[in-house]
């Protein structure tokens, strides 16, 4: 039976610093590679990456997502995932479909989708590639961690009956500082590079806030229909409020939190990708929104002013903008995939 988990929020929400306190749990079987710079082996985006009609191995000899490193037998993925690429004529024909009609479009019921998740193949290629991986490693719960997943969430969960489900998200100012930040220490670690290795980081502040309340949007959707699935966790608690906040999410995933062991220590470096080391989380010390220009700041409050209430941001930028946030209840819009 599988039992995986899966992490996600909206990119530099604090993904990796999650992922890095699960991976200390044998259950994952995780390993990583390099603590001190990346949790590379297994951001494998499986589901954004599970179409039958594309070509599945050459997906597996990219850099990322790191299929090779979660399933390191090649001759195994061929066997029970790479099979998936032979497609007849009516397969590829309803594959086709599916992906014009559900997967790829926006707006599509939750039903919808559900039912596309189980007709497609995408089913087998998800169940066959995690549980390669769980072999590969001997994890009793794979784990999986790419920010976009909360755009999967009703997906993963139709073809994963025992999967659960974990969104962290953080104050928009510090997750858009965060962006900024990263984005110039990008440029300035190599004099050329491919501009689509940075353009994700450049957005502009109203593209931003679109996208951060989108991911807040969907996640407390999926939770409203299926609580017992998802677990929500604010940044600021995970390193603020470490010790209950990570009992709390032990309590949820069925892992005994007595074997965490906290540290006091900051080991911070701005100048790297990854600036902080710790497996563990620790009390946030970051300074990135000084990065950040007057206007920017205000345009982001106001246009993120609702949900931001909402999920408890509320005193310190009120003081500094003078704005009226007013309730957010609106209707969720499924994002396009």
């Amino acid at each position: 039976m599988l039992e995986p988990v899966f992490l996600c929020g909206y990119m530099r929400s604090g993904t990796t610093l999650l992922y890095r306190f699960l991976a200390t749990f044998d259950e994952f079987g995780v390993g990583l590679p390099d603590h001190n710079e990346t949790d590379r082996a297994f951001e494998t985006a499986v589901w954004f990456y599970s179409d039958p009609t594309s070509d599945l191995e050459a997906v597996y000899d990219q850099d990322w997502p790191h299929w090779k490193d979660a399933i390191p037998d090649r001759k195994s993925f061929k066997q029970f995932i790479g099979r998936y690429n032979n497609l007849s004529f009516l397969r590829k024909w309803l594959e086709v479909r599916l992906n014009k009609h559900v997967f790829t479009r926006a707006g599509v019921s939750r039903n919808a989708r559900v039912l596309a998740s189980r007709l497609s193949w995408r089913r087998h290629i998800v169940r066959n590639f995690l549980t390669l991986y769980s072999e590969s490693y001997g994890a009793k719960k794979p784990l999986e961690k790419c920010p976009d997943n909360y755009l999967a969430l009703h997906e993963l969960n139709a073809i994963l009956p025992d999967a659960k489900f974990i969104f962290i998200y953080r104050n928009p100012l510090d997750v858009y500082a965060s962006l900024i930040r990263r984005g110039r220490l990008e440029l300035e670690l190599e004099p050329v590079l491919p501009i689509g290795r940075v353009a994700w980081m450049f957005i502009t502040p109203e593209e931003f806030s679109k996208g951060w309340i989108e991911a807040v949007d969907c996640a407390r959707e999926f939770a409203r229909v299926s609580p017992d699935r998802l677990l929500m966790t604010k940044y600021e608690n995970f390193t603020e409020a470490r010790e209950s906040e990570c009992r709390r999410i032990c309590d949820f995933l069925g892992l005994d939190s007595s074997r965490v062991k906290f540290s006091n220590r900051v080991d911070y470096d701005e100048s790297k990708r990854f600036p902080l080391r710790s497996s563990t989380p620790v009390p946030n010390s970051n300074t990135f929104r000084k990065m950040l220009h007057p206007s920017d700041i205000e345009k982001i409050i106001r246009l993120c002013s609702g949900p931001m209430h909402e999920l408890g941001y509320e005193a310190l930028e009120d003081a500094e903008c003078g704005l009226q946030a007013p309730r957010f209840d609106r209707q969720f819009q499924q994002p396009r995939l």
